[in-house]
């Protein structure tokens, strides 16, 4: 009996240590799993850098012309008036000497003023792009968008109208050229020019309700837009990506810098 009983236990003690064994092969595995997902996946770190740690190769971006250039993402929350108004109504002068946003009066347009620097030690060229990334109530359909890069007026952007629009509306002789989206999801994309070692360049965009727009009739004041203008160093992946492998990795974000919008509606009651 006491040799039956010695080789139960001896059995047990086996069962025992090969569920041990089998549960730290298991948690060892899935924490490669995690570390892998979060290196080569889908989950997108945020990680401010240090610009007096990694200066070299980067471009760099800040609501502030002299300061600020240590993260690559910013944010802003932009809201406008439903009636909106027209393009001869916008105090463009203002807006050139502004940093981060600047509302209308009224809020019938706002801007949004941000600056890209270059800390590369030779001439770069960005590309960049304004994609729309969630739509509501058709707010897209007679949105305005106004790209200032450096102080030079470049274009209007806007959704290709739905509505046969009257030809003698009035224009005014500064009037940009216009330029419909790209597609459904992409406003506009474009690109810095030789941008040289530790140059800063500003950028603006400023974002208005058209008044003279037809489809303006059958707005839904409810509506918003999230929208993100991403800026990258020519020649590089896309922003998260690696050039020998496309996938997602965490060194590349020197390499991009990207803005959030998020525009909506305010009823003139929140003014």
């Amino acid at each position: 009996m006491r040799g039956s009983s010695n080789d139960q236990s001896t059995t047990v003690r086996k069962k025992i240590g090969k569920r041990l064994i089998l549960m730290m092969m298991t948690s060892g595995v899935m924490v490669i799993a995690a570390i892998a997902f979060v290196r080569l996946g889908r989950i997108d770190p945020i990680i401010p850098f240090d610009s007096t740690v990694i200066a070299a190769d980067r471009i760099g971006i800040s609501e502030n012309m002299d300061t600020g250039f240590d993260t690559y993402l910013l944010n802003a929350s932009l809201f406008l008036q439903p009636t909106g108004t027209i393009y001869d109504a916008i105090g463009l002068d203002p807006i050139m000497e502004s940093q981060g946003i600047y509302d209308g009066p009224n809020k019938t347009y706002t801007a949004y003023s941000f600056f890209i620097k270059n800390f590369c030690a030779e001439i770069v060229d960005i590309d960049y792009v304004m994609t729309l990334e969630e739509v509501s109530y058709g707010m897209d359909n007679h949105i305005r968008i106004l790209v200032i890069e450096d102080d030079v007026i470049d274009r209007i952007y806007q959704k290709e109208d739905s509505s046969d629009e009257s030809e003698d509306i009035p224009r005014d002789d500064r009037l940009p050229e216009v330029t419909f989206f790209e597609s459904e999801t992409n406003a506009f994309e474009g690109k810095i020019i030789e941008l040289e070692p530790h140059e800063v360049k500003s950028f603006r965009v400023i974002i208005w309700a058209d008044q003279q727009d037809p489809d303006i009739i059958d707005q839904d004041s409810r509506g918003h837009i999230k929208a993100q203008i991403s800026f990258k160093i020519s020649g590089t992946q896309y922003p998260h990506t690696s050039t020998l492998t496309d996938r997602k990795l965490w060194f590349t974000l020197i390499e991009y810098c990207i803005v959030d919008l998020e525009i909506r509606y305010e009823e003139d009651d929140d003014l």
